[in-house]
């Protein structure tokens, strides 16, 4: 309870201080739910495109090291891959090597 007009009046004007404070807080996270919609967006955009090219993928992709080596890959994707190589083009072993990751 309020005993004077002196504590009312430095009530209110504390309830308005933190009444702006509330105020400022709120559109400070409003800005920021904006920008991380506007992310979570730009995140679903580049899951379809990258899931979009590897539906268009025929052929297996690996990547190699810089000695032409396959240094991780799928290991699902090995037999596929690697039967066809090991075999060449002639039917001779072609010696490939790949290390499961």
């Amino acid at each position: 309870m309020v005993s004077s007009p002196l504590q009312g009046a430095r009530l209110v004007k504390e309830l308005k201080e933190h009444s702006v404070q509330l105020q400022a807080s709120i559109s400070d996270l409003q800005k920021a739910y904006r920008e991380l919609d506007q992310a979570r967006i730009a995140v679903e955009r580049s899951n379809r495109f990258i899931e979009s090219v590897i539906a268009s993928m025929s052929d297996a992709f690996a990547v190699v090291d810089n000695q032409v080596r396959v240094p991780k890959i799928l290991a699902r994707l090995i037999p596929e891959i690697l039967a066809p190589l090991r075999e060449g083009q002639n039917g001779e072993k072609a010696g490939v090597q790949a290390e499961v990751g």
